[in-house]
């Protein structure tokens, strides 16, 4: 486990994953990381690789070789090696071995750094084609931010976006795949209103978003904190029905449709990474830091 420190926050990521497990706002000791209580969800913030979501064949083709990957990907349940670190930052590497390749036929490396800086957590992440062809893959972030309820209820929290939206939501099924066709979301002064009941058909799945900065705020006492989504296309909400915390997740993804067919390369929103070239991606997380 790396602690890294700043005078405003302080930040725990395990190396299992890649993972972060806490940010914490030191002035007011306040834990912005859903602590991943096991009955309720274990998970704090897995990193999404090489897929987000649920593939709709268990065995997926493409000329490179099957792929069989289960929902998320891999690379949350894998231990990445630690590269670098210092008081502020840890850099973590994952690389493709005999397991990944079993699932998904690619060479490649995965890195993730972490750095805190004055006001912030920056998550970067760069993805390396170790191949020699074209590499196909999906990547998203998945944080789950701590809503302390003490004397409020999950409804005094809101989403919000910084630009104006016309949001469309794709359903999921049991299996987690999305439904073809999406229906309207009209949402009133750019914010989405959080409730007991909102997740009760899992995450709400929004493509082809405008903002880059997604704010979770309370009806009192303002901004909790805001998700810049280094431009990620995609945008997925979801929290287990009336848990303590919501999930504001950036995507370079997302699960197949339910009508998909057996073609990896097929696959809706995959990322295409030439041999031995790179993508690169950040996501940065900005608490409210006012006492």
């Amino acid at each position: 486990m790396q602690t890294l420190e700043t005078k405003h926050l302080t930040c725990r990521v395990n190396s299992y994953g890649a993972e972060l497990q806490s940010l914490l706002v030191n002035a007011r000791s306040d834990e912005l990381i859903w602590q991943g209580d096991p009955d309720v969800w274990s998970g704090r913030a897995p990193i999404l690789f090489p897929i987000v979501g649920a593939l709709k064949h268990p065995e997926s083709r493409h000329p490179k070789g099957p792929v069989a990957l289960s929902k998320h990907g891999f690379a949350r349940k894998l231990p990445f090696q630690v590269i670098d670190e210092g008081k502020t930052f840890a850099r973590y590497s994952l690389q493709s071995n005999e397991a990944t390749l079993s699932q998904y036929p690619w060479q490649f490396e995965l890195i993730v750094h972490f750095e805190l800086l004055a006001d912030r957590l920056a998550i970067r992440y760069q993805v390396h084609n170790r191949d020699n062809c074209d590499m196909l893959f999906n990547l998203g972030s998945h944080p789950a931010f701590r809503l302390p309820l003490h004397d409020s209820t999950l409804s005094d929290y809101s989403i919000g976006f910084e630009r104006t939206e016309q949001l469309s939501v794709y359903s999921v099924n049991e299996h987690g795949l999305l439904g073809p066709l999406p229906t309207a979301y009209p949402i009133a002064d750019g914010r989405i209103e959080l409730s007991e009941h909102i997740f009760d058909h899992d995450a709400l799945v929004f493509k082809d978003i405008q903002s880059t900065r997604i704010s979770l705020s309370h009806r009192r006492t303002g901004t909790r904190l805001c998700v810049a989504t280094g431009g990620a296309p995609h945008l997925g909400l979801w929290a287990k029905p009336g848990a303590q915390f919501v999930c504001i997740e950036p995507w370079w993804g997302h699960a197949d449709f339910s009508d998909a067919n057996v073609q990896f390369a097929e696959k809706p929103s995959i990322q295409t990474l030439a041999a031995n070239q790179s993508f690169s991606t950040e996501i940065e997380i900005l608490p409210a830091l006012a006492t």
